[in-house]
């Protein structure tokens, strides 16, 4: 990929210098993100940056300066369409990464990856070594939730107690890999007690569907969440309405998609969001590597 001299440049934004290899991995990412939007254009579906990717894009015109990573989230029903034709979509060096390509990965979001390049966090080097750790974005559903409070709060109930049992498969594989106290811990911990004893009568995979077939919505709902990553967060609960349209916003030398109604979208998850609050990132312990992918 190729990349101009002038972008990969170190600079200071917001006080916070942006080191060349940093913006590497921007760049890294945002090949992927043109690869995702050819998919999704083809496909006819629709996406919208999220979080603080679209905060960045609407603040800064790209990045936040410390964020890495890029995140996008689809309606429900383009998010399923999407991962039914990944696989043969996404050739090498893509690769669609979800609770259906690749063995215990978890059912809350999805990522596209880069093969021939790496970033993971330290504790996913620890429990998934063998893994696909290419350079990433991240893909998120957003499922209509009842509008009915008690309907909402039973269905938030049912994802969070299967949430606990799935995080109880990442900890029953990180006992193996401890030791000494760190083992112990893991040992008595009582998701992976549970996860430990339903595992001899359900599949992991299984388990992941029936997380998915939870947490999705109808169509009718007039509000839609990110309730399958973060079960029952308000901040990630919007109106349908103000995903009613999709626009183009600048992002560093490119564009990306957007909510029409982004003020709202904003608002509802950051509050004074144009007021910068610098912090760390989601990843804040972030290995990377994107050596061999620019051409001289």
């Amino acid at each position: 990929m190729k990349v101009s001299e002038e972008f990969l440049k170190e600079e200071v934004r917001c006080d916070y210098t942006v080191t060349t290899e940093f913006k590497k991995l921007w760049a890294v990412q945002m090949d992927i993100l043109e690869r995702f939007a050819q998919v999704c254009e083809k496909h006819g579906l629709r996406y919208f940056a999220a979080g603080g990717t679209l905060l960045g894009a609407i603040r800064h015109k790209g990045y936040i300066p410390w964020d890495d990573d890029i995140d996008v989230q689809m309606l429900e029903e383009d998010y399923y369409k999407l991962c039914e034709i990944a696989p043969e979509e996404f050739q090498e060096p893509f690769f669609f990464q979800s609770w259906q390509t690749e063995k215990d990965a978890r059912p809350y979001f999805s990522r596209l990856r880069r093969s021939d390049t790496k970033a993971c966090t330290r504790e996913e080097m620890e429990i998934d070594p063998d893994r696909n750790k290419g350079v990433f974005i991240d893909i998120f559903a957003m499922s209509g939730v009842p509008d009915n409070r008690l309907a909402y709060g039973f269905k938030m109930f049912r994802l969070k107690f299967l949430r606990q049992i799935i995080n109880g498969n990442k900890f029953d594989r990180l006992m193996k890999r401890a030791s000494g106290k760190q083992k112990l811990k893991y040992r008595l911990d009582p998701r992976r007690i549970t996860w430990s004893v339903l595992k001899h009568f359900v599949s992991f995979r299984k388990l992941s569907d029936h997380y998915v077939k939870v947490s999705r919505g109808k169509p009718k709902n007039t509000l839609v969440a990110a309730s399958a990553f973060r079960p029952g967060d308000k901040k990630l609960t919007w109106k349908r309405e103000d995903y009613a349209e999709c626009i183009d916003l600048p992002f560093e030398y490119t564009t990306i998609k957007g909510p029409g109604n982004y003020d709202s979208v904003l608002r509802q998850q950051y509050g004074d969001y144009m007021t910068p609050k610098k912090g760390g990132a989601y990843h804040s312990d972030l290995i990377f590597n994107t050596d061999g992918v620019f051409e001289k």
